[in-house]
Formats: structure tokens, sequence, C-alpha cells
């Protein structure tokens, strides 16, 4: 790519990953088991109940379902602490 300037370098990029995303699966059959009879097509359908487990959970579990969360809480504080002092600064005009 000598000598190509980056307008036309950013246009053959830019055509090369719009073909790879408009390429991926367009077109593709996916096969799905079917059963014939009486020529009415049946397919095989799931249905999905909840159903109660016979036992509690654990201490153990339960720690690591509320584990869980406050983990989530953390980490979305340190990814959106910029934007959250941000805001904080604008509405209270702290430096």
């Amino acid at each position: 790519m000598i000598g190509m300037s980056s307008m036309s370098r950013n246009s053959i990029l830019f055509v090369l990953i719009a073909f790879l995303l408009c390429s991926c699966g367009a077109g593709r059959h996916l096969p799905t088991q079917t059963e014939q009879k009486d020529s009415i097509v049946y397919r095989d359908k799931y249905v999905y109940e909840a159903m109660e487990v016979p036992r509690e959970l654990t201490s153990w579990q339960k720690w690591q379902m509320r584990s869980f969360w406050i983990l989530l809480v953390i980490v979305a504080g340190y990814v959106l602490r910029k934007p959250l002092l941000a805001l904080i600064r604008r509405f209270y005009n702290i430096p």
C-alpha cells in the first residue's frame, strides 16, 4: 500500500469490513427436523416451563448469587465512574 492515500486505504478497509459483515450467514439454510403426516408439516417445538426443585439452595449457592450482583454493581460503577462524576460536577458546580 505504498503511495496510497489514507482515504483510499480507509475506503478499502470499509468495503472489506462491509463485505465480511454482510456475507456472514446470508442466504444459508439451516435444516430443521421435520416430520410429514397427511401432507401437513410438523416441526419440533420446545416449551419451557418453570419447575420447582425439591430442595433449598445451600448457603454457598445463595452467597454466589448475591455476590454476582454485588460484583456487577462494583464493575458498573468502575466503568461509569467518569461520566457519573462529570454529571455530579455539572449539577453541583464542583471543580
